[in-house]
């Protein structure tokens, strides 16, 4: 029983010491890089280059032991990858992750690419762009990005971005949100996806759900449900799941999403009555009806999906966020 007891508290320490270490804090992350004693290289050149092979994923962890180099916005970790396939237009996904599973301790690395020519000469940076967001059992949240990459380009320096257009936030389980400060260091996931043609187009168009609230326990949804047949996240389902354990109120956390612009896209759109708590769909009226469109978005444009719902009228449409003008057809149904 001793021993086992010694195994016991052994186990206990290393996972108290790796829950612990897990938890370090931004400010602790930009002393230890501003600390740190690894090596600095002098200009791009002078990096060592990794092969970004098409469709393998690399992970990248920056810490103490990354090397760095002097950005515009100060000393900072780095990855530098080369193109194994170069002469054409291609996406490279990045994927990134919460630093900590206790929400307010949490932060993220976001990561930012100088892109360089053969020459590496720097012809583009690509930062503030739009983070996606992707959920499963293994990997828990991911947010992620789909990033083009212009055919001239022939290498790529990863580092940590210290500013970003967008809030980044997360939801903690009694639906708390968490805006995540930027980190420093941390672990992130990159790819390079096969060569498109030269004249590729990477224009994307915005499509919003909406909502109209009834009470503080009742609302109708109107949403995005499959795009081109796949089902998707929708601000449903997201508020739900934020408003979980909160009793029968339902505050709507709203989500949208990019789509590829100027080429046809199938949508399946809904409307639902939502209630805060799902007992109250036995005894109270739920509305709702579903059906597929098929639009060419515009680059830049913004849709919104709308709908009405109610006994014998019900109907879900998308529209021109700034005309109104109805994608497509309105779907209708009798509600039921």
């Amino acid at each position: 029983m001793p021993h086992r007891f010694s195994k016991f508290k052994t186990w206990l320490f290393v996972a108290i010491a790796s829950l612990l270490a897990s938890c370090v804090s931004v400010d602790q992350m930009q002393q230890k890089l501003a600390q740190s004693s690894a090596p600095q290289v002098a200009s791009v050149a002078e990096m060592t280059y990794t092969p970004l092979k098409t469709g393998v994923e690399q992970t990248v962890l920056f810490g103490e032991k990354t090397p760095t180099f002097q950005f515009q916005h100060g000393k900072g970790y780095y990855a530098a990858f080369e193109l194994t396939e170069t002469g054409k237009p291609r996406l490279v996904k990045v994927k990134t992750y919460w630093s900590h599973d206790h929400l307010p301790s949490a932060s993220i690395l976001v990561p930012n690419l100088l892109v360089l020519d053969k020459n590496k000469q720097q012809i583009g940076k690509i930062e503030n762009y739009r983070l996606d967001t992707d959920s499963s059992l293994l990997s828990g949240l991911t947010y992620y990005a789909d990033l083009p990459i212009p055919a001239n380009a022939a290498y790529l320096v990863a580092f940590a971005a210290t500013t970003h257009s967008e809030k980044i936030s997360a939801y903690s389980g009694d639906g708390t949100e968490f805006i995540l400060p930027l980190a420093p260091a941390g672990k992130f996931l990159i790819s390079a996806g096969e060569s498109l043609p030269l004249d590729a187009d990477f224009s994307k168009a915005l499509i919003k759900d909406s909502f109209k609230s009834h009470a503080v326990d009742k609302v109708d949804f109107f949403y995005v449900e499959t795009i081109a047949g796949k089902s998707i996240k929708n601000s449903r389902i997201n508020s739900i799941e934020v408003n979980r354990g909160k009793g029968a109120r339902i505050y709507p956390a709203l989500i949208d999403r990019q789509v590829s612009a100027n080429k046809p896209v199938t949508l399946g759109l809904a409307a639902k009555t939502q209630y805060g708590a799902p007992i109250q769909e036995l005894f109270k009226k739920v509305y709702q009806v579903k059906g597929e469109i098929t639009f060419t978005p515009q680059k830049d444009k913004k849709y919104v999906v709308k709908g009405q719902l109610a006994e014998g009228a019900a109907s879900v449409w998308l529209e021109d966020a700034e005309t109104h003008q109805v994608m497509d057809k309105k779907i209708v149904g009798d509600g039921k």
